[in-house]
């Protein structure tokens, strides 16, 4: 919106900016769109013990870098910037956007922690071996990262890809033990 006055402390009093964006959208010219779209909402700084907790709980499971946060968060409709803004500069934007964070990663914790102990049954069926594949192809998971073994990691692209049509199976103990250490960096406290 081309810049205003008027409407600028209108918009700095509603979401309780500073008020010296008012000059910064006056020499810009313009008031950025997002604060007229319907249910555009400001992240607050974290407060309480429970948000501090939960951020060093996400900027953790981050630094593994197991996770495609950029993937997860357009799967559940949160902005990826936002989320950096939570994970770098303790900005949580809703209570919402946070529950919807924690069962997007619960969600691929379970599904891995379901596919270990398919795997710890022995011989692996074809159904497992299709659920593993699925599991690896999410573009939530970062295989690379995940499997850190690169010579393995190469064998599961080549399965995953079908350049290789036989399930590594003399890799099973590699794959459950990088299914096990990522289950374990994963979990959340709160």
């Amino acid at each position: 919106m081309i810049f205003n006055e008027q409407t600028a402390k209108e918009v700095i009093e509603k979401f309780g900016l500073n008020k010296s964006m008012g000059s910064v959208w006056a020499h810009r010219g313009k008031i950025p769109e997002r604060y007229f779209k319907d249910g555009f909402k400001i992240g607050t700084k974290a407060k309480g013990e429970q948000a501090k907790q939960a951020i060093k709980e996400y900027r953790r499971i981050a630094s593994f870098g197991k996770l495609n946060f950029e993937s997860i968060c357009r799967l559940i409709g949160i902005k990826h910037s936002r989320f950096m803004d939570f994970i770098y500069n303790d900005i949580i934007a809703t209570e919402e956007e946070l529950l919807l964070l924690k069962k997007a990663i619960n969600a691929i914790r379970i599904e891995a922690r379901e596919l270990l102990t398919e795997l710890n049954k022995g011989k692996i069926s074809e159904i497992t071996q299709k659920k593993l594949k699925s599991f690896l192809k999410r573009d939530e998971i970062k295989v690379f990262v995940l499997i850190e073994n690169k010579v393995l990691a190469n064998t599961i692209n080549d399965w995953l890809l079908g350049k290789r049509s036989v399930y590594p199976v003399e890799h099973q103990n590699a794959i459950e033990q990088a299914l096990l250490v990522f289950i374990t960096e994963t979990s959340m406290l709160t």
